[in-house]
């Protein structure tokens, strides 16, 4: 069987497409990555805005294409934190699948950290998911969850109304920040993080999404992204700590031009930075191990009724 699962973010748009083998192995067809901004005011308007309609039915038809190109039999697209928010969600949901064809479901913020720990360990050495103990954490542009197991089974996770734009409209009208702007992101930050669990002790880090994989690359002075290479690659604390000070007294334009930042994260890269690095230091953390996949690839194993392999 060939399907794609497409992961409809608050300011990323995600599609992995896999195909199962007779062995029962997984093998990936593609993986698309595009910033597409569903989240944009919603977190002030609670509303998901009208231009945000055209722009999302655009990069669904073309997934949709994508798809279609891998002989794909099914197409299962979900959405998380800003259509939670929204309050005209089911609006949208009925248009999209109007003009696309593509029905979507809203992943329950306990769902999106169960389905995120999953397919953050999708392709993680057997070596390191033999640790006592593993938390993922995912930042994404409405929420960050955090989900913590052993490795097979989640044990316990938490969904929390903080994220990379959400911060960023919030706190930073303008980059660089003041530093009461930064204080406040930085309060904001922490405020939310105390409503999480405590860890286990050694616990193995693993972080998911733009704001880790984007701060890998950085870290590793990578060129060119490249998925595979980065996969598995561990993100000193104390690195998160000084690109995150570094950030803070950057423009846009500066943002921009260092070279693993893209132009359409530019602008919060900032905000989930400050994030990860009060993560890091609520738990006293001194590394965590980058994961490039995601909660796509965990509804990916949920739709083949699998576990990550070992």
């Amino acid at each position: 069987m060939i399907f794609s699962t497409i992961d409809i973010g608050t300011n990323t748009i995600l599609m992995v497409t896999a195909a199962t083998q007779p062995d029962g192995t997984i093998q990936i067809l593609g993986d698309e990555h595009a910033i597409a901004r569903l989240g944009k005011g919603v977190d002030a308007r609670r509303v998901i805005m009208p231009e945000t309609f055209d722009r999302m039915a655009d990069f669904l038809l073309r997934y949709r294409q994508i798809a279609e190109s891998h002989n794909a039999e099914r197409i299962v697209a979900f959405g998380t934190s800003a259509l939670r928010d929204a309050s005209n969600q089911q609006e949208f949901i009925g248009e999209m699948a109007q003009r696309t064809g593509i029905t979507i479901e809203v992943l329950s913020g306990h769902d999106e950290a169960r389905w995120t720990y999953r397919g953050a360990l999708f392709g993680i050495a057997g070596t390191a998911r033999q640790s006592p103990a593993i938390a993922v954490i995912d930042i994404g542009g409405g929420s960050t969850e955090i989900a913590v197991g052993n490795g097979s089974e989640l044990q316990n996770s938490i969904s929390l109304d903080i994220g990379a734009v959400r911060v960023t409209e919030r706190c930073f009208p303008n980059l660089p920040p003041s530093a009461a702007e930064l204080a406040n992101a930085r309060t904001f930050a922490c405020t939310e993080l105390e409503k999480a669990f405590r860890l286990p002790p050694q616990t193995l880090a693993v972080g998911v999404a733009g704001t880790v994989t984007t701060l890998g690359a950085m870290h590793a002075g990578m060129k060119h992204f490249n998925a595979e290479e980065l996969n598995g690659q561990w993100l000193p604390a104390g690195y998160i700590h000084s690109a995150t000070e570094r950030l803070a007294g950057l423009t846009l334009a500066e943002t921009a031009a260092i070279p693993q930042i893209s132009s359409g994260r530019a602008d919060i890269i900032l905000a989930g930075a400050i994030i990860l690095d009060e993560f890091m230091r609520r738990y006293q953390l001194p590394a965590l191990m980058v994961s490039t996949r995601g909660v796509r690839y965990g509804v990916m194993l949920r739709e083949l009724g699998q576990q990550p392999p070992q």
